[in-house]
């Protein structure tokens, strides 16, 4: 049996409908084992919740940016790897329920399950308590220094999070060049180019290519 009170001591709320909370850190593969409802539908619901938040508090705090600006920001803020970095610091990959093939293949290590639950536990609070206690806990996840954070400049989150119903791949190859090893990437978007860039690492080519993309798209 989960212990909800540690739970809500991790993500500093206490619920009024525990029922809430258990739905929130349900998986689907624990929920058809038992016959309960799992987190996807709170997930929909805190998917919309967080962009909205995350929007508003970037709409303050950066009122000489453009709109393609601010979205990048907030790509990147909550995008799946930010996510997932979250509920790792709140240590709820250790309270979700995971039917038993997931959690042999490693459920509780995926960054696509503990991410999810960070939404389903923001739309849990929104439904236990309304708008106010939903933007405290963004705020707390998501404290205003991480807005500024250099991590916003990951433009490859950014293209990701822009194009998630697409499929987006790399192809980046080293040259020497003048004694140097000199890296070219292209970004394919869908299977056709959409950026290149080049740098002395694989990252920095491939961020680069992504940024490009990301500014050929806005045009």
């Amino acid at each position: 049996m989960v212990d909800f009170s540690k739970i809500e001591k991790k993500i500093g709320y206490v619920f009024k409908n525990k029922k809430l909370l258990q739905t929130a850190i349900t998986h689907t593969s624990y929920a058809n084992e038992h016959k309960t409802d799992s987190f996807e539908r709170l997930e929909f619901l805190g998917d919309s919740i967080l962009g909205f938040v995350v929007a508003k508090n970037l709409y303050h705090i950066f009122p000489e940016k453009d709109e393609g600006q601010l979205s990048k920001i907030r790509a990147s803020l909550v995008c799946e790897d930010s996510l997932s970095t979250i509920a790792r610091n709140l240590d709820i990959p250790s309270y979700i329920l995971l039917g038993v093939g997931e959690e042999k293949s490693g459920g509780r290590r995926k960054n696509s399950i503990i991410s999810d639950v960070v939404e389903a536990i923001l739309a849990a609070i929104f439904l236990d308590s309304g708008i106010d206690e939903a933007k405290a806990f963004v705020d707390r996840i998501i404290p205003q220094k991480s807005y500024k954070n250099d991590k916003n400049k990951d433009y490859k989150s950014y293209l990701q999070e822009t194009f998630k119903h697409s499929t987006i791949s790399y192809s980046t190859r080293a040259e020497k060049k003048d004694g140097s090893e000199i890296f070219f990437s292209q970004v394919y978007i869908d299977g056709k180019v959409s950026g290149e860039g080049n740098g002395l690492s694989k990252k920095s080519a491939e961020q680069i290519a992504a940024e490009t993309a990301l500014l050929n798209n806005q045009r």
